[in-house]
């Protein structure tokens, strides 16, 4: 019986050994810019203010020793003299005692210091400023000569044209989100 001639196999060529993997570890997700406090939505600004309002959900409270503390929400009004540039609504009404402000107190929930809101403020040593400021106006610590320190809140997106030009800070660390000065 004829036998089949026998085919010519290649030689095996030796494997490496399977090493076992490590399980794949979850990936995190990428990390995200911190976000400003969430704030409520403001109500409509009111027809007659409250003697005591600076905002649509703001108001202000003088202690007569030195400190002028705010409560509420969102935007301080402007106070700039020029109406034409800015909404203007009246003279400050803590200007009668502006020269005997050395603190001023924010509160969560603050947005936006207005125009020339603190303006001429020979006094003013102390201001606390809060993580939901995002914005401060014009002029709103122009000559304040005595405010040597401003830590400025970590959300801050913009600073008004000399908000705070002749007054005594000497140094300023600005915040990475700040976008407009």
């Amino acid at each position: 019986v004829p036998t089949e001639p026998e085919v010519p196999t290649e030689p095996e060529v030796p494997t490496e050994p399977e090493v076992p993997t490590e399980p794949e570890a979850p990936t995190e997700p990428a990390p995200t810019e911190p976000e400003a406090p969430a704030v409520p939505e403001e109500p409509a600004p009111p027809e007659t203010p409250a003697p005591n309002q600076c905002g649509n959900a703001l108001y202000w409270e003088w202690d007569g020793n030195g400190t002028l503390t705010f409560t509420g929400y969102g935007r301080m009004w402007d106070y700039r003299n020029d109406a034409s540039f800015f909404v203007y609504y009246g003279p400050r009404p803590w200007e009668d005692f502006k020269d005997q402000i050395t603190k001023i107190v924010f509160p969560d929930g603050i947005t936006y210091i207005g125009a020339d809101a603190f303006s001429f403020c020979s006094q003013l040593t102390q201001v606390d400023f809060v993580d939901s400021i995002t914005g401060i106006g014009c002029f709103a610590f122009y000559e304040s000569e005595n405010l040597t320190d401003a830590e400025l809140p970590p959300y801050l997106e913009s600073i008004g044209q000399n908000a705070f030009e002749s007054s005594a800070i000497t140094s300023v660390v600005f915040p990475e989100t700040l976008t407009f000065l």
